[in-house]
């Protein structure tokens, strides 16, 4: 008699686990899952995100543990992950991307949401279930597009049927999602799914020969699905001088990881690029006055003329944006001079004459000719031409004093005069009158 009691005790409890897993609302039929219904799971390159923040990783039961309590006698289909003070606070994350196929509240569930994340090689549908969160704290409805490690789907609850704050989470594969056939009924085809280690590295096991470390975890702050990314340049160049540098200021920010910022001086037309500083980021917000933009790109070297400021950024949701200015470059102010020291004023006709002086600037000097004109210095007579590229030319040891031949010139009025240009293009002339008795 009392093998028989034991037996109807057992079917009984059978009986109990079958329709606890069952969910206790319906599916939301009119979830659209075409969007996950191509991915094709491979189990050994799988990669899943922990549910919960890096410092909750206490798992207080293990998939497959045996459930004897008179409660809820059952294989135990996934993992629970508790800890302290979690109730009401940690928030539970998406494992994967995916569509949300329920997020109500049931008897035995509690507060929970299922997401179809797509089909393995033959078919069957995956499935994740998150259970027991914290009364109105469901984030996400059915119908609803999630990301693995990025949507909050809740908090941490004690809902349902549960014995203290934690999160149920398991994975299941099913052919069907729908009341008849739930993804939890069909027991035979739940996977072995989450365990921790001791470090707290989750894995994922299809079966015994096959298995995938994932470390991946979920961030404090859920990230939004549209980028803010936005370069703010609040201190650039407009016009400068020639040699001077100039420091940039603002930043680049954005809710995603940036991924690079890079800054440019590009050509009048924007079609060349004179400098360029490459960035690679791994962070939200950017400094450009510390930045490799600011260190790298020197607006001290540029030649005179016109340019573009460029700034383009990246960021990990693959947004992009681009900034540009243009600024002029102003060619420092020559100080090109002529400084003639000796010059004939009267000399006797066969007389030699030796020049002094000197021709000066602070851009290099391209040519200083000398010449005797005619009284009204509308004639050549003689002429001499030197091409330069230096600073400074000495006018006694120049082509000047070498070519000018005074003790050659007839008896009668002259003109001894000296031209100069510098790479500025500013020009000097230096004239005076002289006689040969």
């Amino acid at each position: 008699m009392k093998d028989v009691i034991k037996k109807y005790i057992s079917i009984f409890f059978v009986l109990i686990m079958v329709f606890s897993m069952v969910p206790q609302t319906g599916f939301a039929a009119a979830v659209s899952t075409a969007e996950f219904d191509g991915v094709i799971f491979d189990p050994s390159t799988e990669v899943w995100h922990w549910p919960l923040l890096s410092q909750t990783k206490t798992v207080t039961s293990k998939f497959a543990e045996n459930r004897t309590s008179w409660r809820n006698p059952h294989f135990h289909q996934g993992i629970d992950i508790g800890g302290r003070n979690i109730n009401g606070v940690a928030k539970v994350y998406a494992a994967r991307d995916g569509v949300v196929l329920e997020a109500r509240k049931g008897n035995t569930f509690g507060n929970y949401v299922k997401i179809y994340h797509g089909k393995d090689k033959n078919g069957k549908l995956i499935i994740s279930t998150y259970m027991h969160m914290y009364d109105n704290s469901l984030a996400v409805k059915a119908g609803q597009k999630v990301y693995g490690g990025k949507t909050v789907l809740g908090k941490v609850g004690n809902t349902g049927s549960s014995t203290g704050p934690h999160l149920h989470f398991q994975v299941a594969k099913t052919y069907s999602i729908n009341v008849a056939n739930p993804a939890h009924k069909t027991y035979a085809e739940v996977t072995k799914n989450f365990y921790n280690t001791n470090v707290g590295v989750m894995k994922y096991v299809y079966n015994s020969n096959t298995s995938t470390i994932v470390t991946a975890e979920p961030t404090a702050t859920p990230t939004p699905t549209t980028s803010t990314l936005k370069i703010n340049i609040t201190s650039y160049p407009t016009t400068i001088n020639q040699g001077s540098s100039f420091g940039l200021r603002g930043n680049v920010s954005s809710n995603y990881k940036l991924t690079s910022v890079n800054g440019y001086i590009l050509s009048s037309d924007g079609k060349t690029i004179i400098q360029g500083a490459y960035d690679k980021q791994n962070i939200y917000n950017v400094d450009i006055r510390t930045s490799v933009v600011n260190q790298k790109l020197l607006f001290d070297k540029l030649s005179p003329g016109s340019y573009i400021y460029k700034v383009t950024a990246w960021d990990e949701s693959g947004a992009n944006r681009v900034w540009s200015k243009p600024f002029t470059v102003k060619g420092k102010e020559s100080t090109l001079k002529i400084n003639i020291t000796s010059a004939p004023t009267t000399i006797k006709k066969g007389s030699m004459f030796g020049l002094r002086g000197n021709v000066t600037s602070n851009y290099k000097l391209t040519s200083v000719n000398g010449y005797i004109l005619s009284s009204d210095g509308k004639t050549i007579i003689q002429g001499a031409y030197d091409k330069q590229n230096i600073y400074n030319v000495d006018i006694r040891t120049s082509v000047v004093n070498q070519k000018l031949l005074f003790d050659k010139l007839s008896r009668g009025s002259y003109i001894f005069k000296v031209t100069a240009w510098d790479e500025s293009g500013a020009n000097k002339i230096w004239s005076k009158p002289f006689t040969v008795k």
